[in-house]
């Protein structure tokens, strides 16, 4: 079967930073959803070694250290940053040390012997949006990244919005797919639509039950200030709603914990929202310090998808 093309590109780029805008729709009736992921970077290393002149300069001057700070070749402030841990391992400071112009060689042989601590020393952070709640709890089993999630007890329905899987989406069918496949995937579409349609509208009925019980005094729904109470009726009334329900998140970590969640997301194992995403994220990461990343390498999948793979897993 002919599949169409990839839809994911290569990021955009504003001031250093990439980032993924998807495209918002809405149902016939106003509420919206997303068929992709937003990614969007924003935050990474800022490195000045310069910094550490006197820590260089403390050491005897036949050692050449204080050269260090004079290397010709600049790198992305993530690689440089892992480079100098790295080095300061065993005081790689003179001029017999690995300059920057082979700093790719030196960090893939970091990798290859599995020597990621160093790689700690470079953090980058997401934000993250049009992902449902299916994916973040799946995101949040990485436990050496670090969460940010945006909070449903606090936010009512003026924020709320869905995520449409892959397989409901009739773009996503090839070419040449048969009437009875197209068929059967519009169904699903439509129903999607229908069936976020009718959560809506069944948690602004159960928020305003709520509000009416809370009015006649149940024991429940009192107590505390305004802001508490309303937290406390946003809470209760979300129980109506399902997993594709939109959960933003800022996640943040270092590239030794970015990259064992690419080990894990970007394979061809990995359910395809979620994969989607740790591609995007592999995409920005790239733009970002290839140094630190450019050994994983990106290929279609036969479902017109991608993945990626690299010779250096679990550093």
């Amino acid at each position: 079967m002919t599949r169409p093309p990839i839809p994911l590109l290569a990021p955009n780029v504003t001031c250093g930073f990439p980032y993924f805008d998807p495209d918002v729709f809405e149902t016939g009736l106003g509420v919206q959803y997303f068929k992709e992921a937003g990614v969007a970077l924003i935050s990474r290393p800022n490195v000045n070694i310069a910094a550490a002149a006197g820590f260089l300069d403390s050491f005897d001057d036949s050692l050449g250290f204080r050269e260090y700070l004079f290397d010709p070749v600049n790198i992305d402030d993530g690689a440089q940053a892992a480079k100098y841990a790295g080095q300061g391992c065993y005081q790689s400071y003179s001029a017999k040390r690995t300059w920057n112009k082979d700093a790719g060689r030196y960090l893939d042989h970091i990798k290859e012997l599995g020597h990621g601590s160093v790689l700690e020393a470079a953090s980058y952070g997401f934000q993250f949006w049009g992902v449902d709640r299916a994916l973040t709890h799946e995101l949040v089993r990485h436990r050496m990244l670090s969460f940010s999630q945006t909070s449903q007890r606090f936010c009512d329905d003026k924020a709320l919005r869905f995520v449409e899987r892959p397989e409901y989406q009739p773009e996503r069918l090839p070419d040449d797919a048969g009437d009875e496949l197209k068929r059967d995937v519009a169904w699903a579409d439509t129903k999607f639509q229908q069936i976020i349609n009718s959560f809506v509208s069944h948690y602004e009925l159960s928020a305003e039950n709520l509000g009416s019980a809370r009015d006649h005094g149940h024991p429940l729904l009192q107590g505390g200030s305004a802001t508490e109470k309303r937290k406390h009726l946003n809470q209760v009334a979300r129980e109506c709603l399902p997993n594709c329900c939109e959960a933003p998140i800022v996640v943040t970590g270092n590239a030794r914990a970015w990259r064992g969640f690419l080990d894990q997301r970007a394979t061809p194992h990995a359910d395809v929202p979620i994969r989607e995403l740790a591609i995007k994220v592999l995409k920005a990461l790239l733009v970002t310090s290839p140094l630190l990343f450019g050994d994983y390498e990106i290929a279609k999948q036969d479902d017109g998808t991608e993945a990626a793979t690299t010779a250096y897993r679990k550093v």
